[in-house]
């Protein structure tokens, strides 16, 4: 949550950054706000996914298998709905989600952009497919802490 999820940085302009609930940089003057209703509640979303799953990582039985599997495949649509919305965003001013292109405004004032997927959003990918893994090997491993 505390790293970027994915940035641009225009020609003339510094880098900016978006994590699940700001968008850090120059680039938020531009679109009008730092953070969108959206983002609070997609933040919210997978807060509360990675606190089902800590506590599905202590229940046993079906209902840890639940909570688990709950919070992995949250997580996973949360993750394809922030990714759905940045190019929504980005497809008003025609600027490629990953990779290197021209941002324009209406056919006008074209400048280069360059844009990245960062580790956040993969950690948080790896992170539900591993709750979805621990949802299958739930029941067949056993850790007595005390």
């Amino acid at each position: 949550m505390f790293i970027p999820w994915w940035s641009i940085r225009l020609s003339g302009m510094g880098t900016t950054e978006l994590y699940p609930y700001l968008l850090d940089g120059p680039l938020s003057e531009v679109v009008g706000y730092k953070k969108s209703p959206q983002m609070e509640l997609l933040s919210n979303i997978f807060i509360a996914s990675i606190a089902i799953c800590f506590l599905g990582s202590f229940l046993r039985n079906w209902l840890g298998r639940l909570c688990l599997s709950l919070s992995g495949l949250t997580i996973i649509f949360g993750c394809w709905r922030l990714l759905d919305r940045v190019e929504q965003v980005a497809g008003r001013f025609d600027v490629p989600i990953q990779g290197h292109g021209f941002a324009s405004y209406q056919g006008f004032a074209y400048t280069e952009v360059w844009t990245q997927l960062h580790l956040g959003l993969y950690l948080m990918l790896i992170g539900a497919g591993l709750a979805l893994i621990a949802a299958i090997f739930h029941n067949k491993i056993n850790i007595k802490l005390f």
